[in-house]
């Protein structure tokens, strides 16, 4: 199972609608999806979360036809955080 971490040092600025994140792993900023500061908000920087309870939190108070939708979302989030070294596998 896949079990993720954030990365101490992130720092997070809303725009309109999207996000400057700062990443005190990295040195960079980046301009997010303002729903990528949601899942960001679910994860530890000390305590790592399996993708499994990181979609149930998520998508807690969704119908079926929802969470099908809202699963490939937060797949195609934890893809770009990863990729933004924002985030990493623990």
């Amino acid at each position: 199972m896949k079990r993720f971490i954030k990365h101490s040092g992130s720092r997070v600025t809303f725009l309109e609608g999207d996000a400057l994140v700062y990443s005190g792993f990295t040195g960079k900023t980046h301009l997010v999806d303002a729903n990528i500061v949601d899942v960001m908000a679910l994860l530890s920087t000390t305590d790592p979360i399996e993708e499994a309870d990181l979609f149930e939190q998520y998508c807690q108070n969704s119908t079926p036809e929802e969470k099908q939708l809202l699963t490939q979302y937060i797949t195609d989030i934890i893809e770009n955080l990863l990729a933004l070294e924002l985030i990493s596998y623990a």
